[in-house]
């Protein structure tokens, strides 16, 4: 018999003897627009803020046995840090979400606390984030790489620099200089860095770059003797 179980913040729940099915795992984001109705003119007009919302995944949860020690171990490893954390499971075993624990945990226990339901409810950032977009891929000038989903990635990506240097991706002109040693390149973030040394002094660019749908080109000049790239691919 097949046992699915989630990881989240590297808390497995099958630790903890904790079962679960997906039947509330598969949920879509909202769009968020805001409809306004404009006086003498038929139809709602739509403002698109140009962003989805947070989702909820819920996963009904069983423990067969041993339910009272094991709940209260497994609640107290899930509740002891807040904040997102990675969140995937076996129903779904190429991709992760980030997450919180968003709802209560109440159970539903027979007779001597043997054995219980409950659910348990997350709240999820939009993107269900592909594992093969963590792969990290080296980049030869004139190369490309191509979105297997279409939604615009945001990358990360790592030079190695002797000199000054221009790169240019997907049309987005970032220029490094008086910095030469690996440089990565944040574009969620937005932040240049390597370790703990933040490194936006020596970086200039209008933006920071996207992957978006199809083929994206990566070329340079001067000093970049390693380009690699971790693109981050994601689905809604």
């Amino acid at each position: 018999m097949r046992k699915d179980f989630f990881i989240f913040g590297g808390v497995n729940s099958l630790d903890y003897g904790v079962l679960l099915d997906g039947s509330g795992t598969t949920t879509a984001p909202e769009r968020d627009v805001m409809t306004v109705t404009i006086p003498g003119r038929s139809g709602d007009l739509l403002v698109d803020a140009g962003r989805w919302k947070n989702t909820t995944v819920s996963y009904p949860c069983t423990i067969a046995r041993e339910f009272e020690g094991r709940f209260a171990a497994f609640k107290q490893a899930l509740l002891a840090e807040g904040g997102y954390k990675r969140l995937e499971d076996t129903l779904h075993p190429d991709e992760y979400r980030l997450a919180y624990l968003a709802g209560p945990l109440e159970p539903e226990t027979i007779p001597y606390n043997r054995a219980g339901t409950f659910a348990l409810d997350f709240g999820c950032k939009p993107q269900r984030f592909l594992k093969s977009g963590e792969d990290v891929l080296t980049v030869v000038s004139g190369g490309k790489l191509y979105n297997p989903t279409g939604c615009a990635a945001l990358p990360l990506i790592r030079l190695t620099l002797t000199g000054d240097a221009k790169l240019n991706v997907g049309g987005v002109q970032m220029s490094v200089a008086g910095h030469t040693g690996p440089m990565w390149i944040d574009c969620d973030l937005q932040d240049a860095y390597y370790n703990n040394t933040n490194l936006n002094k020596y970086l200039t660019a209008p933006e920071f770059p996207v992957l978006g749908a199809g083929a994206t080109q990566v070329s340079w000049s001067g000093g970049i003797d390693k380009c690699e790239v971790v693109p981050r691919w994601w689905r809604l």
